[in-house]
C-alpha cells in the first residue's frame, strides 16, 4: 500500500499528507515474524504449550480479568487537574495520581496506557498502565496496573507482573520476568499488545492470567521456587506472554518501537498504530508510524504469510519532524501526538489532519512534564484522550538534569 507521509503544520503537528504522496519517496512497510516461544533452557515448549502446562499440569489457578478487578488492593487519589500550565493547556476531564509509594518511587516508571474501550469498544472505566524497572531496582521486571476509575471517591488498582512462560530442563513449567521498557500498550479483544523497543510487539492474552503465592519468598522470587510454589515478585497475579511479533531487519533499518494504540474508526478492519521514537540528539528528525490490521473476532494481526509466518503493515507514515514523540493515536483520520521535552519542561499535545492539499491545525497545547503514551476512549458520549506522565522527583534521563517535579499523573482530556 502506498505510503502517506506525515508533515509538520504551522503548530508543529505531524499528520499524514496524502496530497504530497506523489512527490515524496514511498516508505516500505514493516514485516514482523511470528514467534510462539523462547526457551533457552532447552525444554522446547512454545508459549501456548507452557501456559497450558501451568494450567493443566502445575494446576496454577486461572484468574480472569473480572477476578483481578474485584480484588484491587491499592487506592490512588483523584485530582482537579494535573501539574501543567494554566494557560495553553487542554480541557481535562479526569485526573488521578497513584498511591504515595508508586507516585514517588524511582525504581519503577509508568509508560503505556490503554482502556477497556480499546479492548471492546465500550466502557472506558478500566485503565491499564505499564511500568518498567529502573537499573537501581533490586529485580528487573515489567508490570501492568489494572485501574478502576468508575467510582467517585478513589481510583482503585492492582499491579500484575508480566512474565515469559517456559518449560524447565527437568520438565516442570515455570516463568521468568519480562525485562522490557514496555513503552506502549494496546488492549484489543483479549489481547494486550506491548511494544518491545528493539524488536517489535509482544502479546499477552488477558484471559490467561494466573494467581500465584504472595507469602514467604514472594518479594524476591519470580516463577517456580524450591518450596514448590510459584511467585511473582510480590504480585498476586501474573500475565504470561503468548506470542511475539519480531522485526528481524538489520538493526540499522529497524524501527525503534515506542508506542502502540488502537484505532476503531478504520475500516473494514480496526488497526493498531505503531510509531517509533527518535531522540532529540539524533542527526535525523524523521520517524515512522505504521498501521497493522487486526482480526475482529480474536484480535490477532492480519495478513499472515503462511510461507514465512510473518505479517506486513498495511500503511506507513513519514514523520518529517518526529523527534521525542512518545504517544500517537488516530480517530477518524485525525492524529493526536504527545511530545516530551525532558523531565523539567512541560510536554506538548498536538493534533491535526490532512485536508485535500493543505493541513489544518486543530489544537496545540502544553501538558505534563514527560508525557507518554496516548489512548482514545468514548465514555458517556464524550470522546476522551487518556495519557500520563512518567517522572518522579529526582528522576534523571541520560544527558538530562534531575527532575525537580513529579509528573506522575494519569489524565483524560476532553476532545
Amino acid at each position: 500500500m502506498a505510503a502517506a507521509p506525515l508533515v509538520a503544520t504551522a503548530g508543529g503537528l505531524l499528520v499524514p499528507a496524502t496530497a504530497h504522496a506523489a512527490v515524496a519517496a514511498e516508505l516500505p512497510g514493516v514485516r514482523l515474524w511470528i514467534r510462539t516461544g523462547k526457551d533457552p533452557e532447552g525444554g522446547g515448549a512454545s508459549y501456548p504449550d507452557a501456559i497450558k502446562g501451568l494450567l493443566d499440569v502445575e494446576r496454577l489457578p486461572h484468574a480472569p480479568v473480572s477476578q483481578v478487578m474485584e480484588d484491587l488492593n491499592r487506592s490512588g487519589t483523584y485530582r482537579r487537574r494535573p501539574d501543567w500550565p494554566r494557560r495553553n493547556s487542554p480541557d481535562v476531564a479526569r485526573t488521578f495520581t497513584w498511591r504515595r509509594d508508586d507516585f514517588t518511587t524511582r525504581d519503577w516508571r509508568p509508560q503505556g496506557i490503554t482502556t477497556d474501550y480499546d479492548g471492546h469498544g465500550t466502557g472506558g472505566n478500566v485503565v491499564l498502565v505499564s511500568w518498567y524497572t529502573m537499573n537501581r531496582a533490586a529485580h528487573q521486571a515489567a508490570r501492568i496496573s489494572f485501574v478502576d476509575v468508575s467510582g467517585t471517591s478513589r481510583p482503585m488498582y492492582r499491579h500484575v507482573l508480566l512474565v515469559e512462560p517456559y518449560r524447565t530442563g527437568s520438565g516442570r513449567y515455570s516463568f521468568r520476568p519480562v525485562t522490557k521498557h514496555v513503552g506502549g500498550i494496546a488492549w484489543y479483544k483479549d489481547r494486550l499488545y506491548v511494544v518491545d523497543t528493539k524488536y517489535g510487539l509482544r502479546v499477552f492474552n488477558l484471559d490467561q492470567m494466573f494467581q500465584v503465592s504472595t507469602g514467604g519468598p514472594a518479594m524476591s522470587h519470580c516463577g517456580l521456587h524450591s518450596d514448590n510454589r510459584y511467585y511473582g515478585y510480590g504480585c498476586k497475579y501474573v500475565l504470561p506472554q503468548s506470542r511475539g511479533y519480531d522485526d528481524i531487519e538489520a538493526e540499522i533499518d529497524r524501527m525503534r518501537y515506542s508506542q502502540v494504540s488502537v484505532d476503531r474508526t478504520t475500516g473494514p478492519y480496526h488497526t493498531l498504530l505503531v510509531s517509533e521514537f527518535v531522540d532529540k540528539g539524533s542527526a535525523s528528525a524523521q520517524a515512522r508510524a505504521v498501521r497493522f490490521e487486526v482480526e475482529r473476532d480474536h484480535g490477532a494481526l492480519r495478513h499472515v504469510d503462511p510461507a514465512t509466518q510473518s505479517v506486513l503493515s498495511q500503511k506507513t507514515y513519514r514523520i518529517t519532524n518526529g523527534k521525542q514523540i512518545q504517544g500517537a493515536v488516530s480517530v477518524n483520520e485525525r492524529f493526536y501526538v504527545s511530545r516530551s521535552d525532558g523531565p523539567s519542561e512541560y510536554g506538548y499535545l498536538r493534533t491535526g489532519r490532512a485536508a485535500a492539499t493543505d493541513l489544518t491545525v486543530r489544537t496545540s497545547g502544553r501538558v505534563v512534564r514527560g508525557p507518554e503514551d496516548l489512548s482514545y476512549a468514548r465514555t458517556g458520549g464524550q470522546g476522551l484522550l487518556w495519557s500520563l506522565g512518567e517522572y518522579a522527583v529526582g528522576d534523571q534521563d541520560p544527558g538530562e538534569p534531575r527532575s525537580r517535579y513529579n509528573s506522575r499523573y494519569v489524565y483524560a482530556i476532553r476532545l
